[in-house]
């Protein structure tokens, strides 16, 4: 089964144009690889069959993002945290720090894990690894008052490169005029 983002993208597609967007923006603030990572798994949820059929009989509002918040706990644990927070919030809004985390505990099943194989985008990049351990590294000498920022930064940089995907897919000519100006 050819997965799908939106109609006629796919996901593998989506998540890597993201990606590298996300990777662009973070370099900004020092987190490209976090901000990647985040990127590469942040509609993971996608690839669920119910997602699937949703995407071409779409019966109710389906979400996707608390399957993909999973991952990044699955993946990385404690140290995924900022993750989940940024993709858990990448269609809507940031969670509560303090209490909305078991709302989105769902853990991504076998089926979906065998169906996308995490180990194939984040495999043996080991550049990408040793960068995301790095900034994993700054996240315990930074301040509290920093963290909060810090995952807000990596959300913005995820929602940003989401959306220009998007329009980069859906209106390619708005798309191509992206770019032309110098940016921050």
């Amino acid at each position: 089964m050819k997965l799908e983002a939106r109609p006629g993208q796919a996901l593998s597609s989506h998540l890597q144009g993201v990606a590298d967007r996300a990777e662009k923006f973070g370099e900004k603030f020092h987190s490209e690889h976090y901000c990647r990572v985040a990127a590469l798994i942040h509609d993971y949820g996608k690839a669920s069959p119910e997602w699937q059929r949703y995407l071409y009989e779409p019966q109710s509002r389906m979400s996707h993002a608390p399957e993909s918040a999973g991952l990044a706990l699955q993946l990385f644990g404690k140290l995924g945290l900022p993750l989940a927070y940024a993709i858990k919030g990448h269609h809507s809004h940031l969670p509560d720090w303090h209490g909305d985390l078991d709302r989105f505990m769902t853990l991504p099943q076998d089926a979906l894990i065998a169906a996308l194989n995490p180990d194939s985008f984040l495999g043996d990049d080991k550049v990408l690894r040793q960068g995301l351990m790095r900034e994993i590294g700054r996240i315990g000498a930074v301040t509290t008052e920093y963290l909060p920022l810090w995952i807000r930064m990596i959300a913005s940089a995820l929602i940003d490169a989401d959306r220009l995907d998007a329009e980069a897919f859906d209106s390619p000519d708005a798309g191509a005029l992206r770019g032309r100006y110098e940016s921050w």
